[in-house]
């Protein structure tokens, strides 16, 4: 088998790994210096590269409201089921506002239904004419604003009761964790990345290839890859994107 070197690396390609599927492999977000072979038809050799292969969807987790973290249960390279907890938040100032809002929306009810009373009162007294239509007209605008500030209290207080809900971060798909960028007693922000998670299931191959090789093989071609420990038992992969730039990260 002839191996031809390509002259520069500025494509990746990324192969979806599609048939022959393999027995569960160990849970990991990524497995060092993987080979694939390609067939190429018009040179009629073999080309070998090496690269990685990697979780098909990796996200950054984090929190959807600032905080200081009080818990960090899992380390690099945990397996996470769906729903588990991660990390949490200090809840002591969530609490805090959560009164105040309810506190405030009780005051907000309590003058809705003076402002109620008072234009009970006034509307018979306004038919019989001992009142003029300037006291009902006040009478009815303090309703109104009484209303108005009963919502607003209320939507406050729902938001409140939702962002206590938010101090917990939890894995939305079973998965590994890959990064770790948080500590217990550190101060976060909302949507700050704080965990990095590949999820399980389909998984692809990341490859930097110069461009003519590149061009020979384009999305859809058809792959082999070899797992450096089970070089004997290939797996079948096909072309599913070409990127223009590579991932530095990767």
């Amino acid at each position: 088998m002839r191996t031809r070197r390509s002259p520069a690396l500025p494509l990746a390609l990324l192969l979806a790994l599609t048939a022959c599927k393999e027995p569960e492999p160990p849970r990991e977000a990524v497995r060092p210096a993987q080979a694939w072979t390609v067939n190429d038809q018009l040179a009629a050799t073999e080309t070998t590269f090496s690269g990685e292969i990697r979780a098909r969807h990796e996200a950054d987790l984090s929190f959807r409201v600032g905080g200081k973290v009080s818990e960090r249960r899992v380390e690099l390279g945990d397996a996470v089921r769906a729903g588990q907890v991660l990390a949490k938040l200090d809840t002591a100032d969530l609490d805090l506002q959560l009164a105040s809002s309810r506190a405030s929306l009780a005051a907000a009810e309590a003058e809705l239904v003076n402002a109620r009373n008072e234009l009970a009162r006034l509307r018979p007294l306004y038919a019989q004419k001992f009142v003029g239509k300037s006291a009902l007209d006040s009478a009815q605008a303090a309703f109104d604003a009484a209303v108005a500030r009963v919502n607003a209290a209320r939507a406050q207080m729902n938001l409140s009761e939702n962002q206590a809900q938010y101090t917990e971060l939890l894995a939305d798909r079973p998965g590994v964790i890959t990064r770790v960028g948080v500590e217990v007693g550190q101060v976060v922000a909302a949507g700050q990345p704080a965990l990095g998670i590949a999820y399980d299931g389909e998984r692809e191959v990341h490859v930097r290839v110069g461009e003519s090789t590149a061009q020979a093989m384009p999305v859809g071609t058809a792959l082999r890859v070899r797992l450096w420990s089970a070089p004997d038992t290939p797996l079948e992969g096909r072309v599913r994107e070409i990127a223009p730039t590579t991932d530095a990260t990767r």
